[in-house]
Formats: structure tokens, sequence, C-alpha cells
């Protein structure tokens, strides 16, 4: 890392940039933490510009986490309509309620156990609501930490230059650092044409000149992805009476997007997907917008096939646990650890030591996963086998089946049980069931597949990834997603 010494001069640049610089928006100068939570969440993957328009209207109809908490789903969803990636609506509000009921955490570590808050979010309401002179390190200002400073590009350190930066702050000035921070990499210091003539901080940068693009995970075209099939159900239910149509309307509207090429099992996995992420159910011939009631299996009392509920003990938008597994080298990791190098896959399956169908099931899958490899490294993303049996019969397993995917080994049945991930018996033997666990780099659980199938699973994980990284960085241009 360059001299320590440099740094109090970037920081007192950077600022004074800042204040003369600033752009306007609603949320700037705000210290209360709901208002501060909601602005975060959604400047998530969403353009700063379109959230400017959007979180007047949004915070005026939800003025606190009780009001929040309290609201009817849909009405939630039908407010957040357009902002993209419904999930976060889900999510904010489940986050919402747990303040309601027990008030706000005041420090990074509490902040980040609320639903669906990675370690970014968590740090920047910490700063901007709270005070706490902390670092946050979205897309943006780790490109320019990388470009100024001589730092590793891993999480950990440059967590710790960003916290190293931020710790000179008082008062006023921690969440004007934030703010900074962030909008330094988003005017000056942008990705493709950064604009080192004007930049405050250019005097004994490495890169003035000759800055290299910064890599981030790239995103799945939207067209013809299930979040485009997903945006477009999601909005056609906001704008209907009720908020709910005849389900055969709602398919007809996905299938017309592709011309009529939407195949059964392709809606079958859309629709399902939306029950699953609470954003639609079922009522009788109908589909609604919004969840299940919390004791409801999601088709207002009537069963069916989209609808089977999972039997994990985590959900989408909770954080990896931390839990010790043994790669096949025989070297010990920490599974959360360990995934937060980059989004990752996690499939549990049983193939080494299970027999018949059982072992069948499991060895399509995991080999769909491998025979994937490519487009997921070309998107950024890892993926990891883990059963329930030793390195040697993993290792034995791999040579035999000439499976190029890294195995785990979670013999103790730890992270089955720590997950709740579904098993099988055969004989003495218990594995794992084909499950398949999308994680982002803050370690936020993006996707669950239970009972996986290989056919169109790699499409469907990758389809979770909301680049550039699960904690996204405020006012990234994308789509409108669901």
């Amino acid at each position: 890392m360059s001299d320590p010494s440099s740094r109090p001069s970037v920081r007192a640049g950077v600022l004074a940039w800042y204040r003369r610089e600033q752009r306007a928006f609603p949320w700037r100068g705000l210290d209360d933490p709901f208002a501060v939570l909601v602005s975060e969440v959604m400047l998530q993957q969403t353009q700063a510009v379109r959230v400017a328009e959007r979180f007047p209207a949004f915070m005026a109809q939800f003025p606190t986490a009780e009001a929040l908490a309290t609201a009817a789903p849909a009405a939630v969803l039908v407010a957040w309509s357009g902002l993209g990636y419904n999930r976060r609506a889900v999510t904010l509000q489940r986050a919402a309620a747990e303040v309601a009921a027990n008030g706000w955490p005041r420090h990074v570590d509490g902040l980040a156990a609320l639903p669906g808050i990675g370690p970014y979010t968590a740090r920047a309401v910490a700063s901007l609501a709270f005070g706490v002179p902390v670092g946050v390190v979205d897309t943006n200002v780790r490109r320019w930490l990388l470009r100024r400073f001589s730092v590793a590009d891993r999480a950990a350190p440059l967590q710790q230059l960003a916290d190293d930066l931020a710790a000179g702050g008082r008062g006023a000035e921690i969440p004007a650092w934030t703010h900074a921070s962030m909008e330094f990499g988003a005017a000056i210091c942008t990705a493709r044409a950064p604009r080192c003539g004007a930049c405050p901080i250019s005097r004994g940068c490495p890169s003035r000149g000759r800055a290299a693009m910064v890599a981030v995970p790239r995103q799945a075209p939207f067209p013809g992805s299930d979040r485009a099939y997903r945006g477009a159900i999601l909005r056609r239910l906001s704008a209907a009476p009720g908020h709910r149509r005849a389900i055969d309307a709602v398919k007809a509207t996905a299938a017309s997007m592709s011309e009529g090429a939407l195949s059964e099992e392709g809606w079958q996995r859309i629709l399902a997907s939306l029950i699953r992420d609470g954003l639609v159910r079922r009522s009788g011939s109908e589909l609604a917008l919004g969840p299940m009631p919390p004791d409801g299996d999601g088709t207002d009392g009537q069963r069916g096939p989209y609808n089977r509920a999972m039997s994990l003990k985590v959900t989408i938008g909770d954080q990896l646990p931390s839990i010790g597994l043994r790669a096949t080298d025989g070297y010990l990791l920490n599974l959360r650890s360990h995934v937060t190098r980059q989004p990752s896959i996690l499939l549990f399956f049983g193939a080494p030591t299970l027999t018949g169908a059982a072992r069948e099931r499991g060895e399509a899958v995991a080999r769909a996963i491998a025979d994937g490899q490519a487009r997921l490294a070309g998107a950024g993303v890892g993926a990891f086998g883990i059963t329930c049996d030793s390195e040697t019969q993993q290792t034995e397993y791999v040579a035999e089946a000439k499976l190029p995917l890294l195995l785990l080994s979670d013999e103790r049945r730890s992270a089955v049980e720590a997950l709740g991930v579904p098993t099988t018996r055969d004989g003495t033997n218990v594995n794992a069931e084909p499950t398949a666990i999308a994680v982002g780099v803050d370690g936020t659980i993006l996707d669950i597949v239970e009972r996986a199938e290989p056919r169109g699973l790699v499409a469907r994980l990758l389809d979770a990834f909301r680049a550039p990284d699960a904690d996204p960085a405020p006012g990234a241009t994308v789509g409108a997603p669901a």
C-alpha cells in the first residue's frame, strides 16, 4: 500500500471537491436512519436520478419504519414499481418490521444483521445516520481506491483502507466523507473516461493519465431474461384493479414479450420464483401482488405446484452463516469468509456415496454446474460443491466421475444442519439433496433452488447475481429488473 502519510491530503482534497461540486439529492443531509436506509436500498442498482424522482413520494407514503412495517405488502410493491429488483422492497419491509419491534441497532454488526442488509449498506447507514466513522466500499469507491493507492484488490485490504480514510472524520465530516467518497468515483474517477485533469488528488496518483479499467462481474443481458419477464408481470399486476389478474392473462403478458417463445417450463420457473420471493401469490384462478400471509401457503387457501414451502432455515436476503468446512486438498476454511472473495454458487449434493437414483440426481446437477463453469467464470462467479463425505471419498469421486468441480467436505453435516438443507438416506449414509444457493460477495443469499434440476440451473443462478456485486453500487446504470 502507498505511503499512509498521503491519506490526509487525499481525504482533504476529496472533501474540498465535494463541498464545491456535490449534486443535490433529496436524501443528502438527512440523518434519520429510516430515510437513510430507504435511500441506500433504492440506490442499489438504480440510477441516482431515477431514485431522486421516487424517493420523496415513497417517504411521504411510508414516513417511518413503523409505517412501512404495517403497510400492505402489495402497497409497498406498487410504490416500488419501476425501481427494479423488487425483492429489495420485500426485504426492506422485513427490516422495517424488525426495527419497529426491536429499535435501531447503532453499530455496523447490528445493522448488518437486519434482513437483506449487507456490510456496505450497514456501513453507509452507520456513518450517515449514527455518525460512526467507517468507510464504505461500493463499485465507485473500489475503483478510485485501486487507482490511487497500491492496495490489493481484495475485500479485506480495501475495506481497511476505506476505514482508515474515514477514521479522521468528526461530526458533520463523517457523513460528508461517505457521500464524497462515492460521488468522487461516480463523477471524477469514472470507469471508462476518468477526468484526471479535473481530479483534486491527481498529484502523486500512479494512474494519472493512464488509468486502467477496473474489472467488475458482468451482468447477463436483461432483454429475454427471467428478470425481464418478472418485471413485466409485476408491472401488470401493479397497474391492475385490486393488484390482481387472471393467471392466464398474466401468462399471456409474459408470452407476448417473447413472441410466444416462452415455454411452459419457463413460465412455471418464473412464476415459482415470484412466489418464492414473496412478490406474488396464487388466489384461485388469479395471481395477486404480494406475498402469502404468514400462515399461508402462497395460494390464498389453494395449494398448487408453484408454492411448495421451502425447508431451509435461511431465505433470500439472509446472511450466510459462518461454517467450518474442509476442501479436498485438506485446507480448512470458513464458508462465509471463503465466498466473500467473489460471488459464489454453493451446490449441495450427495452423489459421491449415494447409490441408484439419488446418486444420478446429484451427479446430473453437479455436472450441469461443472459444464457451466465457463459461463459462471465469465460473470465473475465461482462454484463449489458440498457433500457430507470425507475429503478422501470426494477426491476418489472427482477422479472417477472426471468432475472439474472443487468440493468442500461437510462430513459432520454442520453446514447442512445450519442451513436446513434437505437430505436423503441411503442405508446408513445421510447426504444432501441437490440444493443450490447463490451468495453475493457480502455474504447475502441471493437465490435458493431446492431439489435442483440440471436444465436451466446455471441460467437461473446467474440471473440472481445483481452486478456489480451483491450489495450493489449506488447509482449503477441498469434496467429495471424484478
